[in-house]
């Protein structure tokens, strides 16, 4: 294989590696507007609103670009900034999915 084949390689791998919500999470930060983060993770897979906090959820998602794992995670903002954001229940590949994250 030449070198070209070979870049061309680990480049589509770095890419669909950093393409998960798993590793993107990592990158939410507390303080964070609830824009930043869509711009981050993208549209999330559901919302729930009490008071003047707000959760959003991503459900069934890569957790990162090197396995076929699966988790939840979620984003909770008050007065629209992040104040908390992990993940909910990881799952092997094929485990069936049980249920998402609620505030």
């Amino acid at each position: 294989m030449n070198f070209k084949k070979l870049m061309m390689i680990g480049f589509t791998v770095a890419v669909l590696a950093s393409c998960t919500t798993g590793e993107k999470i990592h990158n939410v930060q507390v303080g964070m507007t609830k824009q930043q983060v869509l711009d981050l993770l993208g549209t999330p897979d559901g919302d729930a609103v009490k008071g003047n906090s707000e959760q959003i959820q991503y459900s069934n998602r890569l957790t990162s670009g090197w396995g076929w794992d699966k988790g939840d995670y979620y984003v909770t903002f008050e007065n629209g900034k992040v104040v908390s954001y992990g993940s909910g229940e990881i799952r092997g590949a094929g485990a069936p999915v049980k249920g998402v994250v609620v505030f």
